[in-house]
């Protein structure tokens, strides 16, 4: 895994949460189901695996790989979100780069170094959070791991995480990228504390919104995203 050393810049950001306040066509509905993985409600994204949780994860190392400028340019291990970015949800089926705009809240991108060990941390956090919260998580293909609910849907367990289809070398290095108010601990109040810990931490300045419309761009069109398994849960709702 290549290890390459990030310059460090720091941005002073001003967000005003608006996580409780529905929108769209998710007014007078405060809760998903199962059933909706492609992410027609925002709040889905916060209890299961959903296809626009997929794609705003996949476009994000996608920018950061192919678009952002060249002293930003880094090979990403694997990107994540909250599930409370979203301000909408869209209706199923293809999406445009049209859509975008209003999908999500202003955030930017950020990419953290973090060692395996508080990779593990990181997603045994995720795991902890019962369905439902806003910082439940979204991750990118890279990612994979399940959320044992059995015990109680309060608290989960983490089982199965790989990361590029290999277990977590607690001594590796891994290159994350994520949304700068989650690095800051600023997104509803709710804190990563493994990202807001890392000593490496890049705020580029790019909306995550601008990064998603380019990945959208450069598909095939027509394209509709869809889920692939990289989040299992058992138990749960």
């Amino acid at each position: 895994m290549k290890k390459i050393a990030l310059p460090f810049l720091v941005l002073t950001l001003v967000f005003i949460s608006c996580d409780d306040l529905p929108t769209g066509s998710d007014m007078g509905s405060s809760n998903s189901n199962d059933t909706d993985e492609f992410g027609t409600n925002r709040y889905s994204s916060r209890e299961i695996e959903t296809a626009l949780g997929d794609m705003i994860c996949d476009a994000a190392v996608w920018y950061i790989e192919n678009q952002i400028e060249a002293r930003y340019k880094q090979d990403v291990d694997f990107a994540c979100f909250n599930g409370g970015i979203f301000d909408s949800g869209l209706p199923e089926g293809p999406v445009t780069p049209a859509m975008i705009p209003g999908l999500i809240k202003s955030d930017t991108l950020a990419i953290v170094a973090l060692p395996g060990s508080k990779v593990t941390e990181l997603f045994a956090y995720f795991a902890s959070l019962p369905q439902s919260d806003n910082g439940w998580a979204q991750v990118s293909k890279e990612a994979r791991f399940t959320i044992d609910y059995t015990q109680g849907q309060s608290a989960g367990q983490l089982k199965g995480l790989t990361i590029k289809g290999e277990a977590i070398d607690p001594e590796e290095t891994y290159y994350v990228c994520t949304s700068d108010i989650l690095v800051q601990g600023k997104h509803g109040g709710h804190n990563y504390p493994a990202l807001s810990a890392a000593e490496s931490q890049v705020f580029t300045g790019v909306l995550v919104s601008e990064a998603i419309s380019a990945y959208v761009s450069a598909q095939t069109q027509p394209f509709e995203p869809e889920t692939d398994g990289r989040i299992t849960i058992i138990g749960g709702y």
